[in-house]
Parts: C-alpha cells; sequence; structure tokens
C-alpha cells in the first residue's frame, strides 16, 4: 500500500495548533547534510552514519502520539521486515518534501508560517 505523504503532511500541517501539554517532550531529529549524497543500505535505506548532525526538536504531546501512530502503521504495512522505518527516518522523509517550498514560507508565528506552507503544498515545489 502506498502512502501519500502530500495528503498526510497537509493533514499535519492543516491540523490547528494544540495547546501545549502540560509536559512538553524533547524528541531527537537526525538532520542529513544538504548534499546529496547516493544512499548505502544500513537497514534504513539511508546512510546515517556520514554527514548526519543531531538536532533536538520540540514537539506537542498530540505530535509525538501522531508520529508514533505512523509509525507502527509503517511497520506494520512494510513488505521488506528487515528495514526498520523510525520516527527519525520519518521526520527525515517529510523535512526532505517541505524543503523545496521553504522559499513560499513567511510569516511571524508559527501559525502564520503553518498556513503560508500549507497554500503551497498543492503547487509543485519551487525550482
Amino acid at each position: 500500500m502506498k502512502v501519500d505523504l502530500t495528503e498526510l503532511l497537509r493533514d499535519i500541517l492543516t491540523t490547528p495548533a494544540a495547546p501545549p501539554a502540560v509536559e512538553e517532550r524533547t524528541a531527537h531529529l537526525d538532520l542529513r547534510d544538504a548534499a546529496p549524497r547516493p544512499p548505502t543500505d544500513t537497514g534504513t535505506g539511508t546512510d546515517v552514519g556520514a554527514g548526519v548532525g543531531k538536532k533536538d526538536l520540540v514537539l506537542r504531546g498530540d505530535q509525538l502520539a501522531a508520529l508514533a501512530q505512523l509509525e507502527a502503521r509503517l511497520m506494520r504495512q512494510r513488505t521488506a521486515k528487515h528495514t526498520r522505518l523510525t520516527r527519525n527516518t520519518i521526520l527525515r522523509v517529510m523535512v526532505d518534501v517541505l524543503l523545496p517550498y521553504t522559499t513560499a514560507m513567511s510569516g511571524d508565528t508559527e501559525d502564520e508560517l503553518r498556513a503560508s506552507l500549507t497554500a503551497h503544498l498543492a503547487d509543485p515545489p519551487p525550482r
């Protein structure tokens, strides 16, 4: 079964931000270098050893829950059972998909940035 990331990202971005939970958690996000590299097979399909940096990312409780549910669903649906799809893998894919649209982002608040990006998701990425 194919997963339509554009629709998934649109749903995530158009969902109004929930008020911050009493306790916010920090998730770690691995960021790859901007320079494209050929992937190597490390079980995830990405060479996460070379050219990867760590970035702390604060997520709301509802975001963490949605990410955990997505991870669980993708793990159940995968056909290559020897690969592991982690939350970091999913976040890297989402960042890869969204980065071409960053020229369309504008605003002074998280809600304004979300709205400006969401408005352009149906358009092809800027070149």
